[in-house]
This record gives structure tokens, sequence and C-alpha cells, in this order.
């Protein structure tokens, strides 16, 4: 069974506290509100068609493309190692999770952690995988869709932040 915890940063850094709670794990993320449709199906849907939706960089991930439900797999990696995947995707607080207005920015996301029991099912990216999008390290994949059964533990994690005078003005220009 599935536990579920929860968690807050309001009007604090979260980086160094949120990176140790994923460390050593093998996770997929979702919007908050997604969590709770997965839930009611029971499955993690790979997103091949696109039909869930579609950041700038999942358009041409190698695992979408596969049909696979993509993980991220922080099991054996350094603190290095994860700053550069965070370069090239930002999973503590991905950009096109934020909810941002003229007064503040909130994002809700939620890591499912996979059984470690199902470790050996996941499909590592140990190869380089010429002409493909992927996130080299640590994205791996789950092949098909991903029952939750197979999950052990779930994280809710709001980040809320007042907006500065930078964020309001960003804010207002975006708006034009």
């Amino acid at each position: 069974m599935m536990s579920i915890n929860q968690i807050e940063y309001i009007n604090k850094k979260f980086n160094a506290d949120l990176t140790n709670r994923l460390m050593g794990r093998v996770f997929h993320l979702t919007p908050t509100n997604t969590f709770y449709q997965i839930q009611k199906d029971g499955i993690i849907h790979h997103n091949q068609s696109g039909k869930l939706g579609l950041n700038t960089s999942s358009n041409a991930s190698f695992g979408r493309q596969n049909g696979w439900v993509c993980l991220f797999d922080l099991r054996d990696c350094s603190i290095k190692e994860i700053k550069e995947a965070l370069n090239k995707y930002y999973f503590l607080r991905p950009e096109w999770f934020i909810k941002r207005t003229y007064e503040f920015s909130e994002s809700n996301v939620t890591y499912m952690f996979l059984d470690p029991t199902f470790y050996n099912d996941i499909i590592p990216n140990s190869r380089g995988i010429l002409g493909k999008f992927y996130i080299p390290r640590v994205e791996c994949w789950y092949p098909g869709r991903l029952n939750i059964e197979l999950i052990e533990e779930a994280l809710s994690v709001r980040i809320f932040k007042d907006a500065t005078e930078s964020d309001r003005i960003g804010y207002m220009m975006s708006k034009m």
C-alpha cells in the first residue's frame, strides 16, 4: 500500500532539503492535480500520444516516443551529477508546473517513488542514444504503463513564494 506524505516550503529555500529527500530513490513526478487522477486510474500512463500534454522537452523525449513512463534514478548519483541533471531539467520545481500571479508563485508537485523490488524492471540510459532527447545519467524508464501498486510512497510538495518586485515586473511584462 502506497504511503502519501506532504511537505510545504513557504517563502523558504527548498533545494537542499528536497534534493536530500529524492537522493537514493527512483521516482516519477507529476503535477499534484494529475496525481489525484493517477490514484483514481491506478496507472501512471505513458504519454506516447501526447494527449496528457507536452512541455518543451517532452515532445522529443526518447522515453515518451517509445511509450515508456519517464522516471528519475538518483540511487547512485553524486551531488555534481544531480546538479548537472537539474541544469537540463529542473525536476525540483519544473517551470511548467508553476502558477504565477502578481502576488505569488506556487507549484504543487508529487513525486512517486518506485518500490525497490521493481528496480530491475526499469530501462536505464546507460548507453548513448544518438539523436534522441533524454537527461543523461538520471533519466530512466518503465516499459509501458506503470501500475501504482508498484509505487511505495508519494511525496506531495507545495512550494509557495511571495512575489518580489522583480517577479511582479516579470509577471506584468508577460501579460503585455
